[in-house]
Protein backbone atom coordinates (compact mmCIF):
# COMPACT_ATOMS: atom_id res chain seq x y z
CA UNK A 1 0.00 0.00 0.00
CA UNK A 2 1.69 3.27 -1.12
CA UNK A 3 1.89 6.15 1.37
CA UNK A 4 3.28 9.68 1.15
CA UNK A 5 5.69 10.31 4.05
CA UNK A 6 6.68 13.79 5.18
CA UNK A 7 10.47 13.71 5.74
CA UNK A 8 10.79 17.40 6.63
CA UNK A 9 13.40 17.79 9.41
CA UNK A 10 13.42 14.03 10.00
CA UNK A 11 16.74 12.20 10.45
CA UNK A 12 17.47 9.78 7.62
CA UNK A 13 20.51 7.49 7.81
CA UNK A 14 21.89 6.08 4.56
CA UNK A 15 24.45 3.33 4.99
CA UNK A 16 26.75 3.28 1.97
CA UNK A 17 28.78 5.84 0.03
CA UNK A 18 28.34 4.82 -3.61
CA UNK A 19 26.16 5.91 -6.56
CA UNK A 20 22.90 4.49 -5.17
CA UNK A 21 23.50 6.15 -1.80
CA UNK A 22 24.21 9.45 -3.59
CA UNK A 23 20.93 9.30 -5.58
CA UNK A 24 18.97 8.47 -2.44
CA UNK A 25 20.66 11.24 -0.47
CA UNK A 26 19.67 13.81 -3.12
CA UNK A 27 16.09 12.53 -3.09
CA UNK A 28 15.76 12.67 0.71
CA UNK A 29 17.33 16.15 0.83
CA UNK A 30 14.76 17.35 -1.72
CA UNK A 31 12.09 16.14 0.72
CA UNK A 32 13.61 18.29 3.48
CA UNK A 33 15.20 15.41 5.45
CA UNK A 34 18.28 15.69 7.65
CA UNK A 35 20.56 13.14 5.98
CA UNK A 36 23.51 11.27 7.49
CA UNK A 37 25.80 9.12 5.32
CA UNK A 38 27.61 6.24 7.05
CA UNK A 39 30.42 4.48 5.12
CA UNK A 40 34.14 3.91 5.35
CA UNK A 41 34.48 5.26 1.80
CA UNK A 42 32.23 8.08 0.54
CA UNK A 43 32.40 9.22 -3.09
CA UNK A 44 33.54 12.72 -3.93
CA UNK A 45 30.13 13.66 -5.37
CA UNK A 46 28.75 13.85 -1.82
CA UNK A 47 30.79 17.03 -1.22
CA UNK A 48 28.09 18.98 -3.12
CA UNK A 49 25.34 17.75 -0.76
CA UNK A 50 24.43 19.36 2.55
CA UNK A 51 24.45 16.18 4.61
CA UNK A 52 26.40 14.70 7.51
CA UNK A 53 29.20 12.36 6.44
CA UNK A 54 30.36 9.72 8.93
CA UNK A 55 33.47 7.90 7.69
CA UNK A 56 33.30 4.51 9.44
CA UNK A 57 32.06 0.97 9.09
CA UNK A 58 28.44 0.55 10.04
CA UNK A 59 27.31 -0.62 13.48
CA UNK A 60 23.86 -0.65 15.04
CA UNK A 61 24.46 2.54 17.06
CA UNK A 62 24.66 4.53 13.80
CA UNK A 63 20.91 4.25 13.26
CA UNK A 64 19.89 5.11 16.81
CA UNK A 65 17.15 7.76 16.86
CA UNK A 66 16.79 7.63 13.05
CA UNK A 67 13.38 8.25 11.52
CA UNK A 68 14.24 6.24 8.40
CA UNK A 69 17.15 4.00 7.40
CA UNK A 70 18.22 3.14 3.87
CA UNK A 71 20.71 0.31 3.30
CA UNK A 72 22.78 1.05 0.19
CA UNK A 73 25.93 -1.04 0.51
CA UNK A 74 27.17 -3.37 -2.23
CA UNK A 75 26.50 -6.42 -0.04
CA UNK A 76 23.04 -7.97 0.03
CA UNK A 77 23.87 -9.74 3.30
CA UNK A 78 25.00 -6.54 4.96
CA UNK A 79 21.94 -4.68 3.71
CA UNK A 80 19.72 -7.36 5.23
CA UNK A 81 21.53 -6.95 8.55
CA UNK A 82 20.96 -3.19 8.50
CA UNK A 83 17.27 -3.72 7.72
CA UNK A 84 16.96 -6.28 10.54
CA UNK A 85 18.63 -3.87 12.99
CA UNK A 86 16.22 -1.09 11.99
CA UNK A 87 13.15 -3.30 12.29
CA UNK A 88 14.20 -4.43 15.78
CA UNK A 89 14.21 -0.77 16.81
CA UNK A 90 10.89 -0.17 15.01
CA UNK A 91 12.51 2.20 12.51
CA UNK A 92 11.15 2.48 8.98
CA UNK A 93 13.68 1.14 6.50
CA UNK A 94 14.34 0.14 2.91
CA UNK A 95 17.18 -1.35 0.93
CA UNK A 96 18.88 -0.96 -2.44
CA UNK A 97 18.90 -4.75 -2.79
CA UNK A 98 16.07 -7.24 -2.41
CA UNK A 99 15.61 -7.76 1.33
CA UNK A 100 12.89 -8.68 3.76
CA UNK A 101 11.60 -5.19 4.46
CA UNK A 102 8.07 -3.75 4.53
CA UNK A 103 9.21 -0.63 2.59
CA UNK A 104 10.21 -0.54 -1.08
CA UNK A 105 11.27 2.53 -3.02
CA UNK A 106 9.35 3.68 -6.09
CA UNK A 107 10.15 5.89 -9.05
CA UNK A 108 8.83 9.29 -7.99
CA UNK A 109 7.32 11.98 -10.16
CA UNK A 110 7.16 15.55 -8.87
CA UNK A 111 5.32 18.09 -11.04
CA UNK A 112 3.64 21.39 -10.29
CA UNK A 113 0.41 19.56 -9.51
CA UNK A 114 1.30 15.98 -8.59
CA UNK A 115 3.49 13.66 -6.61
CA UNK A 116 3.27 10.14 -8.02
CA UNK A 117 5.03 6.89 -7.19
CA UNK A 118 5.52 4.23 -9.86
CA UNK A 119 6.72 0.67 -9.32
CA UNK A 120 6.83 -2.55 -11.33
CA UNK A 121 7.36 -4.53 -8.10
CA UNK A 122 10.91 -5.26 -9.15
CA UNK A 123 9.90 -7.09 -12.33
CA UNK A 124 11.13 -4.51 -14.84
CA UNK A 125 12.58 -1.33 -13.25
CA UNK A 126 13.27 0.32 -16.64
CA UNK A 127 9.53 0.45 -17.31
CA UNK A 128 9.08 2.60 -14.19
CA UNK A 129 11.16 5.31 -15.85
CA UNK A 130 9.01 5.21 -19.00
CA UNK A 131 5.80 5.39 -16.95
CA UNK A 132 7.29 8.22 -14.93
CA UNK A 133 7.90 10.30 -18.07
CA UNK A 134 4.50 9.44 -19.57
CA UNK A 135 2.63 10.48 -16.44
CA UNK A 136 4.16 13.96 -16.50
CA UNK A 137 1.80 14.69 -19.38
CA UNK A 138 -1.13 14.69 -16.95
CA UNK A 139 0.11 17.75 -15.09
CA UNK A 140 -1.86 20.29 -17.17
CA UNK A 141 -4.91 18.04 -17.00
CA UNK A 142 -4.76 17.91 -13.21
CA UNK A 143 -4.29 21.68 -12.98
CA UNK A 144 -7.55 22.35 -14.86
CA UNK A 145 -9.41 19.64 -12.92
CA UNK A 146 -8.22 21.19 -9.67
CA UNK A 147 -9.33 24.70 -10.67
CA UNK A 148 -12.71 23.36 -11.77
CA UNK A 149 -13.16 21.40 -8.54
CA UNK A 150 -12.37 24.42 -6.34
CA UNK A 151 -14.80 26.67 -8.23
CA UNK A 152 -17.59 24.08 -8.10
CA UNK A 153 -17.13 23.33 -4.40
CA UNK A 154 -16.69 26.97 -3.32
CA UNK A 155 -19.89 28.03 -5.07
CA UNK A 156 -21.85 24.78 -4.61
CA UNK A 157 -22.51 24.45 -8.33
CA UNK A 158 -23.12 20.69 -8.12
CA UNK A 159 -25.52 19.08 -5.66
CA UNK A 160 -23.72 17.34 -2.80
CA UNK A 161 -25.28 13.95 -3.57
CA UNK A 162 -24.06 14.17 -7.19
CA UNK A 163 -20.49 15.30 -6.58
CA UNK A 164 -18.82 11.91 -6.44
CA UNK A 165 -20.41 10.87 -9.73
CA UNK A 166 -19.65 14.27 -11.26
CA UNK A 167 -15.94 14.35 -10.37
CA UNK A 168 -15.49 10.85 -11.76
CA UNK A 169 -17.42 11.38 -14.99
CA UNK A 170 -15.99 14.81 -15.80
CA UNK A 171 -12.70 13.08 -16.62
CA UNK A 172 -14.37 11.81 -19.79
CA UNK A 173 -13.62 15.26 -21.23
CA UNK A 174 -10.33 16.07 -22.92
CA UNK A 175 -7.93 18.73 -21.64
CA UNK A 176 -9.19 21.28 -24.18
CA UNK A 177 -12.80 20.53 -23.29
CA UNK A 178 -12.04 20.94 -19.59
CA UNK A 179 -10.35 24.31 -20.21
CA UNK A 180 -13.40 25.53 -22.09
CA UNK A 181 -15.74 24.15 -19.42
CA UNK A 182 -13.80 25.98 -16.71
CA UNK A 183 -14.27 29.26 -18.60
CA UNK A 184 -18.00 28.54 -18.88
CA UNK A 185 -18.25 27.80 -15.16
CA UNK A 186 -16.55 31.11 -14.34
CA UNK A 187 -19.02 32.91 -16.64
CA UNK A 188 -21.94 30.85 -15.26
CA UNK A 189 -23.12 30.15 -18.81
CA UNK A 190 -22.25 27.43 -21.27
CA UNK A 191 -23.06 26.36 -24.81
CA UNK A 192 -23.24 22.77 -26.03
CA UNK A 193 -23.63 21.88 -29.69
CA UNK A 194 -25.20 18.47 -30.39
CA UNK A 195 -24.51 17.00 -33.81
CA UNK A 196 -26.70 14.08 -34.87
CA UNK A 197 -23.93 12.33 -36.79
CA UNK A 198 -20.15 12.41 -37.00
CA UNK A 199 -18.20 15.57 -36.23
CA UNK A 200 -15.74 16.73 -38.87
CA UNK A 201 -13.41 19.64 -39.49
CA UNK A 202 -16.15 22.19 -40.25
CA UNK A 203 -18.00 21.30 -37.06
CA UNK A 204 -14.92 21.56 -34.84
CA UNK A 205 -13.96 24.85 -36.46
CA UNK A 206 -17.46 26.21 -35.83
CA UNK A 207 -17.40 25.06 -32.18
CA UNK A 208 -14.07 26.82 -31.66
CA UNK A 209 -15.50 29.93 -33.35
CA UNK A 210 -18.53 29.78 -31.03
CA UNK A 211 -16.51 28.90 -27.90
CA UNK A 212 -18.83 25.94 -27.41
CA UNK A 213 -18.51 22.34 -26.32
CA UNK A 214 -19.37 19.91 -29.09
CA UNK A 215 -20.70 16.34 -28.89
CA UNK A 216 -21.86 13.80 -31.41
CA UNK A 217 -25.02 11.91 -30.48
CA UNK A 218 -23.39 8.81 -31.94
CA UNK A 219 -20.55 8.78 -29.39
CA UNK A 220 -20.82 5.88 -26.97
CA UNK A 221 -20.38 8.17 -23.95
CA UNK A 222 -22.42 11.08 -25.32
CA UNK A 223 -25.29 10.70 -22.85
CA UNK A 224 -22.97 10.38 -19.85
CA UNK A 225 -20.97 13.45 -20.88
CA UNK A 226 -24.10 15.55 -21.34
CA UNK A 227 -25.70 14.44 -18.07
CA UNK A 228 -22.44 15.22 -16.26
CA UNK A 229 -22.30 18.76 -17.65
CA UNK A 230 -25.91 19.42 -16.71
CA UNK A 231 -25.13 18.61 -13.08
CA UNK A 232 -23.41 22.01 -13.00
CA UNK A 233 -25.88 24.72 -12.00
CA UNK A 234 -25.12 27.33 -14.61
CA UNK A 235 -27.21 28.52 -17.55
CA UNK A 236 -26.90 26.02 -20.39
CA UNK A 237 -27.80 26.73 -24.00
CA UNK A 238 -28.16 23.36 -25.72
CA UNK A 239 -28.23 23.69 -29.48
CA UNK A 240 -29.19 20.68 -31.64
CA UNK A 241 -27.18 21.17 -34.81
CA UNK A 242 -30.02 20.41 -37.19
CA UNK A 243 -31.32 22.63 -39.93
CA UNK A 244 -35.00 22.02 -39.27
CA UNK A 245 -37.18 20.51 -36.56
CA UNK A 246 -37.69 17.15 -38.17
CA UNK A 247 -37.30 13.60 -36.88
CA UNK A 248 -33.61 13.98 -36.01
CA UNK A 249 -34.23 17.16 -34.03
CA UNK A 250 -36.96 15.44 -32.03
CA UNK A 251 -34.71 12.47 -31.30
CA UNK A 252 -31.97 14.74 -29.97
CA UNK A 253 -34.48 16.69 -27.90
CA UNK A 254 -35.58 13.46 -26.22
CA UNK A 255 -32.02 12.77 -25.02
CA UNK A 256 -31.67 16.11 -23.22
CA UNK A 257 -33.30 16.53 -19.76
CA UNK A 258 -33.66 20.32 -20.10
CA UNK A 259 -35.26 22.50 -22.82
CA UNK A 260 -33.15 22.87 -25.94
CA UNK A 261 -32.93 25.69 -28.46
CA UNK A 262 -34.94 25.58 -31.66
CA UNK A 263 -33.49 24.22 -34.90
CA UNK A 264 -31.01 26.49 -36.64
CA UNK A 265 -33.19 27.69 -39.53
CA UNK A 266 -36.65 28.03 -38.11
CA UNK A 267 -37.00 31.79 -37.59
CA UNK A 268 -37.85 34.07 -40.47
CA UNK A 269 -35.69 36.82 -38.98
CA UNK A 270 -32.55 34.74 -39.31
CA UNK A 271 -33.31 33.86 -42.92
CA UNK A 272 -33.92 37.52 -43.75
CA UNK A 273 -30.42 38.37 -42.53
CA UNK A 274 -28.90 35.82 -44.86
CA UNK A 275 -30.96 35.79 -48.01
CA UNK A 276 -33.27 38.85 -48.26
CA UNK A 277 -31.16 40.59 -50.89
CA UNK A 278 -32.48 39.83 -54.41
CA UNK A 279 -30.49 37.03 -56.03
CA UNK A 280 -31.28 34.10 -58.26
CA UNK A 281 -30.60 31.24 -55.86
CA UNK A 282 -31.06 27.50 -55.92
CA UNK A 283 -31.19 25.74 -52.56
CA UNK A 284 -30.35 22.03 -52.43
CA UNK A 285 -31.96 20.25 -49.46
CA UNK A 286 -32.28 16.72 -48.12
CA UNK A 287 -35.14 14.72 -49.70
CA UNK A 288 -36.62 13.62 -46.35
CA UNK A 289 -39.90 15.32 -45.29
CA UNK A 290 -38.87 18.93 -44.65
CA UNK A 291 -41.99 20.78 -45.76
CA UNK A 292 -41.42 23.69 -43.38
CA UNK A 293 -37.85 24.14 -44.61
CA UNK A 294 -38.95 23.83 -48.26
CA UNK A 295 -41.56 26.57 -47.90
CA UNK A 296 -39.23 28.75 -45.84
CA UNK A 297 -36.42 28.64 -48.40
CA UNK A 298 -38.83 28.99 -51.30
CA UNK A 299 -39.35 32.62 -50.24
CA UNK A 300 -35.69 33.33 -51.05
CA UNK A 301 -35.09 31.27 -54.19
CA UNK A 302 -35.79 27.98 -55.91
CA UNK A 303 -35.58 24.77 -53.90
CA UNK A 304 -34.84 21.23 -55.04
CA UNK A 305 -33.81 17.99 -53.42
CA UNK A 306 -30.27 16.78 -53.89
CA UNK A 307 -31.14 13.25 -54.94
CA UNK A 308 -31.33 14.32 -58.59
CA UNK A 309 -29.61 16.78 -60.94
CA UNK A 310 -31.50 20.12 -61.19
CA UNK A 311 -32.34 21.78 -64.47
CA UNK A 312 -29.88 24.40 -65.67
CA UNK A 313 -31.19 27.94 -65.13
CA UNK A 314 -29.70 31.39 -64.78
CA UNK A 315 -28.77 31.11 -61.09
CA UNK A 316 -26.36 33.47 -59.34
CA UNK A 317 -25.73 30.99 -56.52
CA UNK A 318 -26.32 27.34 -55.80
CA UNK A 319 -26.46 26.69 -52.06
CA UNK A 320 -26.14 23.17 -50.62
CA UNK A 321 -28.26 23.63 -47.49
CA UNK A 322 -26.37 21.25 -45.24
CA UNK A 323 -24.09 21.97 -42.28
CA UNK A 324 -20.96 19.94 -42.95
CA UNK A 325 -19.31 17.72 -45.54
CA UNK A 326 -20.75 14.38 -44.62
CA UNK A 327 -22.21 11.46 -46.55
CA UNK A 328 -24.74 13.46 -48.60
CA UNK A 329 -22.16 16.07 -49.57
CA UNK A 330 -19.75 13.49 -50.99
CA UNK A 331 -22.41 11.17 -52.47
CA UNK A 332 -25.00 13.67 -53.76
CA UNK A 333 -23.82 17.29 -53.75
CA UNK A 334 -20.51 16.43 -55.38
CA UNK A 335 -22.33 14.71 -58.26
CA UNK A 336 -24.52 17.77 -58.80
CA UNK A 337 -21.49 20.04 -58.69
CA UNK A 338 -19.65 17.95 -61.28
CA UNK A 339 -22.73 17.73 -63.51
CA UNK A 340 -23.18 21.52 -63.47
CA UNK A 341 -19.48 22.26 -63.92
CA UNK A 342 -19.00 24.97 -66.54
CA UNK A 343 -22.51 26.36 -66.08
CA UNK A 344 -22.06 27.92 -62.62
CA UNK A 345 -19.01 29.47 -61.07
CA UNK A 346 -20.59 30.34 -57.71
CA UNK A 347 -21.39 27.03 -56.06
CA UNK A 348 -21.47 27.50 -52.26
CA UNK A 349 -19.74 25.22 -49.87
CA UNK A 350 -21.49 23.77 -46.80
CA UNK A 351 -23.08 26.24 -44.37
CA UNK A 352 -20.49 25.91 -41.58
CA UNK A 353 -17.76 27.05 -43.96
CA UNK A 354 -19.59 30.33 -44.60
CA UNK A 355 -18.46 33.05 -42.15
CA UNK A 356 -21.68 35.04 -42.53
CA UNK A 357 -23.78 31.99 -41.71
CA UNK A 358 -21.53 31.09 -38.77
CA UNK A 359 -21.80 34.56 -37.24
CA UNK A 360 -25.57 34.66 -37.52
CA UNK A 361 -25.98 31.17 -36.01
CA UNK A 362 -23.70 32.09 -33.13
CA UNK A 363 -25.68 35.27 -32.47
CA UNK A 364 -28.87 33.20 -32.42
CA UNK A 365 -27.39 30.74 -29.90
CA UNK A 366 -26.08 33.44 -27.57
CA UNK A 367 -29.24 35.51 -27.67
CA UNK A 368 -31.66 32.63 -27.23
CA UNK A 369 -33.03 31.54 -23.88
CA UNK A 370 -33.58 27.99 -22.76
CA UNK A 371 -36.82 26.58 -24.02
CA UNK A 372 -37.18 28.81 -27.05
Amino acid sequence: MPWLIDFTNQRVVIVGGGKVAYRKAKAFLQEGALVSIVASEIKEEFSSLECQKIYKDYDIDDIKDAFFVFAATSSKTKNQQIVDDALKQKIMCASATKTNTPFHSMATIHTNQMTLGVSTNGQYPALSLKLKNDLKGYDDYLEVLSLLRVEILNHQLVEENQRQSFFHSIMLLSLEELKLLYTMVLQRQGIVLLFPHHINEEAYSFASFAKALIFSCQESDYQQKLETLLMIHIKWNIQPMTISEGIIYKRIKQTVPIPVLSALFKEQELMNKLYQQPEKRLFLIHPSPHQHLYHLLNQYGDVTYFDHIPQIKDYDRIIPFILQKGYHYHQDIQKIKEALLGHYQYFDSVLLENDEVKNIIIDKIYQSRQGE
